[in-house]
């Protein structure tokens, strides 16, 4: 008999040891860190996907879309875009994994 799982957690408590698994889930969370800051930007700034969409110039569709892209999936354009949508600036930087991004030159 399968096991029944009443949420995702338990389904990720059960299979994190498998290290297929964990590798392949860690990689899936890492790929939509993008798109989930877009979502959280749109959220900030009180605008519905209907809002947005008018403010960039696109469907309701294409606004989901990259709210759920892979990293690959998403150009700097959408991103500057959506920046100014939500009355902010883009700024890209460079830091290393275990490191917090450092401001200024060193």
């Amino acid at each position: 008999m399968s096991n029944r799982f009443t949420s995702i957690s338990e389904v990720i408590n059960e299979f994190i040891s498998d290290e297929s698994f964990r590798d392949r889930f860690e990689k899936e969370i890492s790929d939509k860190r993008v798109a989930k800051a877009l979502f959280a930007i749109r959220a900030r700034a009180g605008k519905t996907e209907t809002e947005m969409a008018a403010a960039l110039g696109c469907g309701k569709a294409t606004i989901q879309a990259l709210e759920n892209a892979g990293n690959d999936g998403i150009k700097v354009s959408d991103l500057v875009a959506y920046a100014q949508a939500c009355d902010l600036n883009l700024t890209i930087g460079f830091h290393g994994a275990n490191n917090a991004p450092r401001s200024g030159a060193s």
